[in-house]
């Protein structure tokens, strides 16, 4: 039983399943890539379409955010780990994404009291100096 008296797997047993049936999709879906054309491209438009909607979530504050980041973050992955387009070290950014989504859900779904969560706010006109002057100086050395 879990804190709200439902019977179910603990989440982080339910977590590190997701995490496992996404790398076993991954890997599936990289050794059949000769039936991936068509597949690609609504990849690329679901995982778009996923990766907006888990960013307007987040702007809520919803916990769903969170499994829908996922989402798209292994629609991306497998896109980009594809071998034709050359992009595995997007495809493994992808990877570390979806550790990280996974582990600020726990975190964001453990912690979901109000006097843990941030309080959000808009920069002072001195850190907007500073971050101003960090745009300035570190493009040039790109």
């Amino acid at each position: 039983m879990n804190k709200n008296g439902e019977a179910g797997v603990p989440q982080n047993e339910q977590n590190s399943s997701l995490f496992f049936l996404a790398m076993f999709f991954i890997v599936i879906c990289c050794k059949n890539r000769h039936r991936l054309h068509n597949l690609l491209t609504f990849l690329e438009i679901f995982g778009a379409i996923t990766g907006v909607l888990g960013v307007w979530l987040t702007t809520m504050q919803r916990l769903w955010c969170w499994p829908i980041l996922i989402v798209s973050s292994l629609c991306y992955a497998v896109v980009f780990l594809h071998d034709s387009q050359s992009l595995h070290a997007d495809g493994a950014l992808q990877i570390i994404y979806i550790y990280m989504l996974i582990y600020g859900w726990t975190k964001w779904a453990k912690n979901n009291s109000s006097e843990n969560s941030p309080n959000p706010r808009f920069a002072s006109n001195s850190e907007r100096m500073y971050i101003i002057l960090g745009w300035g100086i570190s493009t040039p050395l790109l």
